[in-house]
């Protein structure tokens, strides 16, 4: 089973990797975990980012939406 915390930490570093987010975590909010994750499931990550710093992501498994949350950062 992929753990939440991964979940999270793997969005964080793609997000950091493609969007400039600012340095300082905030908190975490809308987070939900809909459908367990086991090894050899393919997932899609589906990241946007505003203007507000903060950083939403999806995991989805074959189109459907499996976990997501918002990740707010600040300066």
């Amino acid at each position: 089973m992929l753990a939440g915390v991964v979940q999270v930490d793997w969005a964080i570093q793609q997000g950091r990797r493609h969007f400039t987010l600012p340095p300082n975590f905030k908190r975490l909010t809308a987070l939900k975990f809909l459908r367990v994750i086991m090894p050899g499931n393919e997932l899609q990550l589906s990241l946007s980012h505003n203007s507000k710093g903060e950083l939403d992501f999806r995991y989805l498994r074959d189109g459907a939406t499996v976990s997501s949350g918002r990740v707010l950062f600040a300066d």
